[in-house]
């Protein structure tokens, strides 16, 4: 009887309680967040009271049969205390009582409690007392749900959650589209707000910014449909993020958000650059202040951080998408990751579009991109100094020259014209890089006999030759490079002077002339 006399009490005062809130709700709406908060401490205050006082502390205190048996005494007053004595001499029975008046005493008291009735003396009279308001309060409660379900359920919420975004009463009377809204930074916000009551000409749309007092907007009736009043709102331009409800009277709308999503922009941009295998260069890392600069062939990966609502991309060149792009998704950022390999032809505009969850693509980053060439390489003739020679048919031309080249050689030749027709090339030994040089430099040098030529070519007059050098570029990077050095003219004339003397005689000239 104390459990169910302790549950019927605060089932009372709670049930009381959200009644007395919700009418609170319902009669002085809109009521401030600070009064519901206030209304639900009390019923939290209530509860535990009626907890301590009804439940708990009359279990916590246990009775005694010395106690029960006070009690029926003072009901009963021809039992003459013959029931509580024989108890106590009971619990003290060696305290030098007589056994036998002891036991006289108890069937004595046996006798008197025999006429007692349990359910006359014990009801539950006082447990039913809290029973009838607990249950009449239940029963308003679930008439109120079944007659006015929406009204209901919105003021029990108001109730017990202030911080809800659910309306008071008056919520049921709107209808707002298109509701919560997502969408991205720039873009227009359109929201309709319907109201069944055709006497309402004007609405208040409320926009709550974090950490910014409440923006009020008066919206005038756009139409009148079916007794239903018709409101619109329009923000050309969503800038950040709010929370929003309509107001008119004591109704105010269930509240809704409009999320704004940052445009999506690669920030943190880190360039890799992984070079061509055969320039043997190490990989670099770069910024990107002025585009992607490097040689045909180089592996280009182009990473940054970007807004978590990106779920995929791509790489345009131009127009024309190439290369891969990768995104990581976060949930405070998502990183991404551009895989480039530079064709030849690949200079142009580049472009990194990112697709966001909103269903817009957007680009992210623009850059030039330049695909550097690798040089040809640039031969000088060092020796002989002289551009036109007459030589003896059995001499020997030593020619000395060097090559400007970024990366390296493949191959060195010399190119022969006999008597003003191409013959095949001579090969020629390959050239050494100097370590001197501050510049990538190479030197070589290469004999050319005319009595071998003249021996293989019939009526020798005249040996064009020029020293002709290939780079290292693959065929897939369009090469290889060829350089050529300019032409030597040797002249074959059987009464010249030695090569060594015509060197001489050029040099002294030289120094006159200067």
């Amino acid at each position: 009887m104390q459990i169910l006399r302790g549950l019927a009490a605060m089932a009372t005062v709670v049930l009381g309680g959200l009644l007395i809130s919700m009418a609170a709700h319902l009669i002085f709406a809109p009521l401030p967040v600070e009064v519901s908060w206030i209304l639900l401490g009390l019923i939290g205050a209530g509860l535990l009271w009626s907890a301590s006082k009804w439940f708990i502390k009359p279990l916590r205190g246990r009775i005694t049969l010395i106690q029960i048996a006070r009690w029926l005494e003072t009901r009963h007053p021809e039992i003459q205390e013959r029931v509580s004595t024989a108890l106590e001499l009971s619990d003290h029975s060696k305290g030098g009582v007589s056994e036998g008046l002891l036991q006289q005493l108890v069937e004595e008291a046996e006798g008197d409690v025999k006429g007692v009735n349990p359910t006359r003396e014990v009801r539950a009279r006082r447990a039913k007392r809290w029973l009838w308001p607990a249950a009449g309060l239940a029963g308003v409660f679930v008439a109120v749900f079944i007659i006015f379900p929406g009204e209901a359920q919105r003021l029990l919420v108001r109730a017990v959650a202030p911080f809800s975004d659910l309306g008071n009463a008056g919520a049921v009377r709107f209808t707002i589209e298109p509701e919560n809204i997502n969408v991205l930074e720039g873009d227009e916000v359109r929201i309709t707000v319907k109201y069944s009551d055709d006497d309402v000409e004007k609405l208040a749309l409320v926009m709550e910014r974090e950490g910014q007092d409440p923006l009020t907007e008066t919206l005038k009736r756009a139409g009148l449909e079916d007794g239903i009043s018709r409101f619109e709102y329009r923000l050309p331009a969503a800038k950040e993020s709010f929370h929003y409800f309509a107001q008119t009277g004591k109704a105010q709308s269930d509240g809704y958000d409009v999320r704004v999503s940052m445009l999506p922009r690669i920030e943190e941009v880190k360039v890799g650059v992984e070079f061509p295998e055969y320039t043997g260069l190490p990989a670099e890392q770069r910024s990107l202040e002025d585009g992607v600069s490097a040689l045909g062939g180089s592996t280009i990966s182009l990473g940054g951080q970007t807004s978590p609502g990106v779920e995929r991309g791509r790489f345009l060149l131009d127009g024309e998408e190439v290369g891969t792009v990768s995104v990581e998704r976060g949930p405070e950022s998502s990183k991404v990751l551009v895989n480039l390999t530079l064709k030849p032809e690949n200079s142009g505009l580049g472009q990194v579009m990112l697709y966001h969850e909103l269903g817009r693509e957007i680009e992210g980053l623009r850059f030039p991109v330049k695909v550097e060439k690798d040089a040809v390489p640039q031969v000088a003739l060092l020796a002989p100094t002289q551009p036109e020679l007459r030589l003896r048919p059995d001499e020997q031309v030593l020619l000395e020259y060097e090559v400007l080249e970024d990366f390296g050689l493949k191959a060195v030749a010399v190119d022969l014209l006999i008597n003003g027709s191409e013959v095949p090339p001579l090969p020629a030994a390959a050239a050494s890089k100097d370590p001197l040089s501050a510049n990538p430099l190479w030197r070589g040098e290469e004999k050319v006999s005319l009595g071998a030529l003249s021996e293989k070519y019939e009526n020798l007059e005249e040996v064009r030759m020029a020293v002709v050098v290939t780079d290292n570029l693959p065929e897939s990077l369009g090469g290889p490079n060829v350089g050529r050095s300019e032409w030597l003219v040797v002249k074959i004339d059987r009464n010249a002077d030695s090569l060594a003397r015509q060197e001489i005689r050029a040099q002294q000239s030289d120094v006159r002339e200067t």
